[in-house]
């Protein structure tokens, strides 16, 4: 199984305890996991705490349990953005992925050339013999 790791839930989400779900970027993130050939997946975010915008995750409010719970299971582990990055290696020695949010606030995935070299290494990444 594959572990997408996001932040915080988006004050848009439908429930702030599903990632992504009606959040804006879960469309960019939906056509990135489609190009991956992504079937069998699971979401966590680091905290269930919606920011308001423009405050950063404190270290202290990442739920490093129930991460560490998820990275436990998956096979392979994407984490989008340095704060899930850095989350997630507090919790386990796996290999990780990283990958720029797909928010609009995003600017390095408005190159369309560094979203696919991005994408390439991804896919190595997740389905590679190594």
């Amino acid at each position: 199984m594959i572990l997408i790791v996001g932040i915080s839930p988006s004050k848009y989400n439908y429930n702030p305890l599903v990632p992504f779900q009606g959040a804006k970027c879960e469309p960019r993130l939906k056509s990135w996991l489609k190009r991956l050939k992504i079937n069998d997946y699971e979401t966590v975010n680091v905290s269930d705490m919606v920011l308001p915008s423009g405050r950063s995750l404190k270290v202290s409010e990442y739920n490093l349990e129930r991460l560490r719970h998820y990275c436990s299971r998956a096979d392979k582990i994407i984490a989008l953005g340095r704060v899930s990055e850095d989350a997630v290696s507090r919790v386990t020695d796996k290999p990780i992925f990283y990958m720029p949010h797909p928010s609009g606030g995003n600017f390095a995935i408005n190159s369309t050339q560094y979203v696919d070299k991005m994408l390439q290494n991804c896919y190595s990444f997740l389905w590679s013999q190594k």
